[in-house]
């Protein structure tokens, strides 16, 4: 089965920025198992094998590594779009914990949607799922990014993510 297009970018993003943690993603030991499974323009999956340092003291996974893992997949989420490795900070996140989300061995299911881009803003919406994403939420994380620079568009993927389209270098200034 061939990757599309907008799946290999998203998964190339991911591996660079583990490559090179100093560069905006604090992807340290914790999350170097998570792997990009889906990207179409404006939503992606990722899924990460829960092991016992994501667990709080209960066994369940810990608050902070959702807070986290909805910072970072935000982020890498804006890749979708064909975004080129561009620093942002956060602006607001928040969460809400619906249900204990496992414990290890199991695996948590991440689903980042693109709510709203503007210039200087990007709003997302994440969704965790305990071992498939026909399962009930555990928790949803919400995140407002503040893009700090000018970006220009390094690739442009069709609605369904299966095609490539040229970025022309007029139209290269992304709107965001």
């Amino acid at each position: 089965m061939s990757v599309s297009p907008c799946l290999q970018h998203v998964r190339d993003f991911w591996a660079e920025s583990l490559r090179d943690k100093g560069r905006g993603v604090q992807a340290d030991y914790q999350f170097r198992e998570m792997t990009i499974e889906e990207a179409t323009p404006g939503r992606m999956v990722a899924r990460l094998p829960l092991q016992h340092y994501h667990l709080n003291g209960l066994g369940s996974v810990h608050g902070g590594i959702i807070m986290t893992l909805t910072d970072i997949v935000s982020w890498v989420g804006l890749q979708t779009e064909g975004l080129p490795m561009i620093p942002t900070v956060s602006a607001n996140m928040s969460a809400e914990f619906v249900r204990p989300a496992g414990g290890a061995g199991d695996v948590l299911w991440i689903v980042a949607n693109k709510i709203q881009r503007g210039r200087k803003l990007a709003f997302s919406r994440i969704e965790f799922y305990l071992n498939d994403l026909d399962s009930r939420v555990c928790a949803y994380g919400n995140h407002t990014q503040v893009v700090t620079r000018e970006v220009t568009l390094t690739h442009r993927f069709s609605e369904d993510g299966q095609s490539l389209i040229p970025v022309e270098k007029t139209a290269a200034k992304a709107k965001l």
